[in-house]
């Protein structure tokens, strides 16, 4: 984290980063209406760096404020603003939660499927280059 940066533009950086998280939901949002899975999982990645980010932003924030001196006006009211979006992104996380999981868990059973598929199909593999012994053998 830049040393360089006050206090303020800190608070308001947590802010913006906040404002990204709250955008990117609700990209989410849309990909599931248009069943673009796609977006999904590039934005989990994204949204993960996100977090990051601001829990950066907010340690080094915490580390300046450390001496107990009192908030800004400016960062007072970054905070507030970043507090109302928190509040905005885990009434959207939780519309949005169960209809991920319910795609992951959906996802999951057909993966297991097609690896149950893809070993009972490796049985009925080429055997012709044990010139038929297998045949001879079974019987």
């Amino acid at each position: 984290m830049s040393t360089g940066l006050t206090d303020v533009d800190l608070c308001q950086r947590s802010y913006l980063k906040t404002q990204e998280i709250l955008d990117l939901m609700l990209v989410f949002q849309e990909a599931l209406r248009a069943s673009q899975k796609g977006v999904l999982v590039d934005g989990g990645k994204q949204l993960h760096l996100l977090q990051k980010e601001i829990q950066e932003i907010d340690l080094a924030i915490e580390k300046r404020r450390g001496n107990g001196s009192p908030l800004s006006t400016a960062e007072k009211h970054a905070l507030a603003e970043k507090t109302k979006l928190r509040e905005e992104i885990l009434k959207l996380n939780r519309v949005l939660l169960p209809k991920i999981t319910n795609i992951k868990a959906t996802l999951a059973g057909e993966m297991s499927s097609l690896k149950k598929s893809r070993t009972a199909l490796k049985g009925y593999g080429d055997n012709s280059i044990n010139g038929g012994k297998l045949i001879n053998k079974s019987w």
